[in-house]
């Protein structure tokens, strides 16, 4: 019985969510927009803005096909998939799956109607297929999410461990060319506006920043706004556009010194606690911090050496991130208006959010290390 336990509880969790769970805030309805448009003809990127690169249309395009009418139900089921699919991975390599579980569930008020948990398998697909030294195959995954959701772009590290790195790397570029030759033909050079859309975002309001600055208006007079703009609620106050810059700035240089360190330590690391350390930085300096953001980690640390050697303090904290994400979005009406605990929460859960990406330093660190000495020994 505790054997089948994660399955049974992974199976209940999601028919509950897919058949009587209400809709909170959902991107469904969004989805479904975009969807009829393209069903009368209109083409992104040209007709109407689409702020996703072009990969991002089948899944927003197929769950209409089945039905308008029932479009947020078969997203749902859609998106279940490719959430079994990575569910299965993690039992097979048998690491604290019941937690996983648990974790996970706590952001099914959204988790399966949001276009994240399609971009997350890919990454799993590709870190796989590195491990396995077949180089081609992980780069091909990269490619195919990053091309809908730029993120998976980040598992090309895994070519460094290729000896045939170049010969590599330029299948990549032509299959990269091609992909960008039909959608340039297709969408004309309207396609990059999301790009533009993006980096034009100010600070959203659960970013870390955003928290820092609920955090300190609770003890200083710290003026600030809440403007709903670019789909979501974002944060005003004064010297916003030198943060903007600085945190910019701060991002920039932690992922160039991961990634040098990734470089030079590159046969010691696992490359999912790699990519989990890069995702948790991005996540820490980002102007925009959405609830599915934490869906991106969350199967990687997993997959990886870290969550065996996390200490129970470490797993009490990621829930804490994890349990304090999904109550806030239940509860987002009261957190932007200020009424009730949740801003304090978001600024703790924030801290939470930067200790556990400097414990995931800490143990890649650890895997160096560990390596060293058993050479040495």
């Amino acid at each position: 019985m505790k054997k089948h336990l994660p399955l049974a509880l992974f199976l209940i969790t999601r028919i509950f969510a897919i058949f009587f769970m209400s809709a909170i805030l959902t991107d469904t309805l969004y989805y479904s927009t975009l969807a009829q448009k393209m069903f009368a003809g209109a083409v992104p990127y040209i007709d109407f803005p689409f702020e996703y690169p072009p990969f991002a249309i089948f899944p927003i395009y197929l769950p209409g096909v089945i039905s308008t009418e029932s479009y947020r139900l078969w997203f749902m089921c859609l998106a279940f998939i490719f959430d079994f699919t990575i569910f299965w991975e993690i039992k097979k390599q048998g690491k604290e799956l019941l937690l996983y579980v648990v974790l996970s569930s706590f952001l099914l008020p959204f988790a399966l109607e949001r276009l994240d948990i399609f971009m997350v398998l890919p990454i799993i697909l590709a870190i796989l297929a590195y491990q396995r030294k077949e180089y081609t195959k992980g780069a091909i995954y990269s490619t195919l999410g990053g091309w809908l959701k730029l993120i998976p772009f980040i598992t090309y590290i895994g070519l460094w461990k290729d000896k045939n790195f170049t010969r590599t790397l330029t299948k990549i570029i032509i299959l990269n060319l091609v992909i960008l030759t039909i959608f340039s033909i297709s969408f004309y050079s309207n396609m990059f506006d999301f790009l533009k859309y993006h980096l034009n975002r100010p600070f959203q309001v659960e970013s870390v920043m955003a928290s820092l600055i609920f955090g300190a208006s609770k003890i200083f007079s710290i003026p600030f706004s809440i403007v709903n703009s670019f789909g979501s609620q974002n944060i005003l106050f004064n010297y916003n556009e030198v943060i903007l810059k600085l945190f910019s700035i701060l991002l920039f240089i932690s992922f160039a010194y991961l990634l040098i360190f990734y470089y030079k330590n590159k046969c010691r690391i696992n490359l999912f606690d790699m990519t989990t350390t890069l995702l948790l930085a991005l996540m820490v300096f980002s102007k925009v911090l959405s609830d599915q953001y934490f869906l991106w980690p969350l199967a990687l640390i997993f997959l990886g050496h870290s969550i065996t050697q996390m200490k129970i303090t470490d797993k009490m904290i990621l829930g804490f991130i994890y349990l304090s994400t999904s109550l806030i979005f239940i509860n987002y009406r009261d957190f932007i208006a200020g009424r009730g605990p949740w801003q304090i929460l978001l600024f703790l859960k924030n801290l939470g959010l930067i200790f556990i990406a400097w414990r995931s330093f800490q143990l890649l660190k650890a895997q160096t290390l560990t390596h060293a000495n058993s050479q040495n020994s």
